[in-house]
């Protein structure tokens, strides 16, 4: 979880998964990218004062002193696909969530607001698109199994056989 210190507002929270952080630091930096791409980068070179590292959720039942500030913000898309993945029907899903949301909460005392973003499903055309893809991929996939490789390296140097056509 990432605070955000400003000018404008004392502190901005955003929290970000486990798996956002860790897909930052495969790519050498030191906070994830959340929803906005290359807006904590920005942020890093701007005003790196800004960021501060907030430790782990904590659990349900641990006592914790609450960090005031002044807004709170969830990209919550990747917290729903995480839920709706791991859970084993939609109400499980929607407990996965609130009760993530409830965890950060604990750890924060909001003083003015608290923002909850989900901009929905994706655009038919991304869909369609994705679709392609692995339907090309799939099918590439099918090609590769379905042709044994027939050419036997120890006896001929490679490019021998287009040679002799």
């Amino acid at each position: 979880m990432l605070a955000i210190s400003t000018a404008a507002c004392s502190s901005l929270l955003l929290p970000c998964s486990r798996a956002h952080v860790a897909s930052a630091r495969r790519r050498g930096l030191d906070a994830p990218l959340l929803g906005v791409p290359g807006f904590v980068s920005w942020l890093e070179t701007h005003s790196p004062e800004a960021l501060v590292e907030m430790p782990a959720l904590p659990r349900e039942n641990s006592e914790i002193t609450p960090r005031d500030v002044d807004v709170v913000a969830f990209d919550l898309n990747s917290l729903v696909h995480n839920a709706l993945r791991n859970a084993r029907d939609e109400d499980q899903a929607i407990a996965m969530v609130f009760q993530m949301l409830h965890s950060a909460l604990r750890q924060v005392r909001p003083r003015t607001t608290v923002v909850l973003a989900l901009d929905g499903a994706a655009p038919i055309a991304k869909l369609e698109t994705q679709r392609k893809r692995r339907a090309t991929s799939s099918r590439r996939d099918e090609r590769k199994k379905s042709k044994p490789d027939t050419r036997n390296n120890k006896r001929r140097p490679a490019g021998v056989s287009a040679l002799a056509r």
